[in-house]
């Protein structure tokens, strides 16, 4: 675990006197610092100055800016003490990756051209496999772009698929891949290409999803409300994922996965939300009303380090979580521990109900 002891505190003893241990801090470059352009100042959240990193490490504030607490204070005149360390939370989430159901309408398992320098990666990915004793019979890439190469393998045991990431995403995201290190999921080894999984796939891989985790053995209730059901004009559509490729696009104005799902129904290749949504389900509009109703916000990858668990946490407001689903699973209630809130509303779409559990407290 990084730390730094920090120098320069005589001259900001008033502010030390002032702070405690496990209190964050931010990193600041100081451009105008008379000694150096490149000075580190390090600071208390309410903007005070505590003094500096004892280098000139710019990468410490591009990536790792939000996780440096107060480890070690002492408070002696002759010989005070400030110290910080690189710590994460227990509980953490991932911004900006794309979910299960949106990788399945993605990526098509079909070949796709690659550069010279891909096609050299995927060389020594066969000949590091071999060092490893797996032999690959057949690899080909099914996708890449800037920050995500997806490949296959065909080895002994059949065909898998691995979702990497480029050297580009990489040092990009080193903070998050610095908390896998911190939590022994993957070795702090240098970059190698095609080894390095996307984020959340190190987690799919190490920890469980909450459905799968022990049963949960608390007291709660649920009350249940009635609301508007879908009219679904197609019977073969999962109205579930279609009303989550909603949701998101009503909040992300993101309708690539929405349009490319909802076209392999329809006879013609729509290219307007409005137009499928009415085609596929007439009264769609009650799903803008659900958002307005309970001022929905989008979701994100969440996880545990504590219990081993992670969840893809579908919506959420200020106080609840918002699961879209079909019945309720006493689990579900693991949604609202990761994501620190006390109630919880499973909304099933087809039937027109919602289902309200309040005052959550699992652990």
């Amino acid at each position: 675990m990084p730390c730094y002891k920090i120098l320069g505190i005589y001259s900001f003893a008033d502010t030390l006197k002032k702070v405690h241990v496990n209190d964050p801090i931010l990193l600041k470059k100081e451009q105008y610092n008379i000694k150096s352009k490149d000075a580190i100042g390090v600071y208390t959240h309410d903007n005070k100055k505590l003094g500096y990193l004892p280098n000139e490490n710019y990468n410490e504030i591009k990536n790792f800016n939000s996780a440096y607490r107060i480890s070690k204070l002492v408070l002696n005149q002759d010989y005070p003490i400030l110290e910080i360390s690189r710590v994460f939370p227990s509980i953490n989430y991932l911004d900006n990756i794309e979910y299960p159901f949106e990788k399945n309408i993605k990526y098509e398992y079909k070949l796709v051209p690659i550069s010279k320098n891909l096609e050299k990666a995927v060389i020594s990915l066969e000949k590091y496999l071999s060092t490893k004793r797996i032999k690959v019979k057949r690899s080909a890439i099914i996708y890449y772009d800037d920050n995500y190469v997806n490949i296959l393998l065909e080895v002994a045991k059949g065909i898998e698929q691995f979702q990497t990431v480029t050297i580009k995403y990489f040092k990009e995201h080193q903070d998050k891949y610095e908390e896998l290190y911190e939590n022994e999921l993957i070795d702090n080894t240098f970059y190698r290409e095609l080894l390095v999984y996307r984020l959340e796939t190190y987690y799919e891989n190490n920890y469980s999803p909450i459905l799968n985790y022990p049963k949960i053995n608390t007291d709660y209730s649920i009350n249940n409300i009635d609301y508007e059901p879908l009219k679904i004009e197609y019977k073969n559509i999962d109205v579930i994922l279609l009303v989550k490729l909603y949701l998101r696009y009503l909040l992300n104005n993101d309708n690539y996965f929405l349009i490319k799902y909802a076209n392999t129904f329809l006879l013609k290749s729509y290219d307007e939300v409005k137009k499928i949504m009415k085609k596929l389900v007439p009264n769609y509009k009650i799903l803008n009303k659900f958002i307005e109703d309970y001022k929905l916000e989008l979701g994100k990858f969440t996880y545990d380090h504590k219990l081993k668990i992670y969840d893809y946490i579908d919506f959420t407001n200020d106080d609840t979580v918002f699961i879209i689903a079909n019945n309720f699973e006493p689990n579900y209630l693991y949604t609202a521990y990761l994501t620190n809130k006390k109630n919880l509303i499973l909304y099933n779409p087809i039937e027109g109900k919602i289902s309200n559990c309040n005052n959550i407290n699992l652990l």
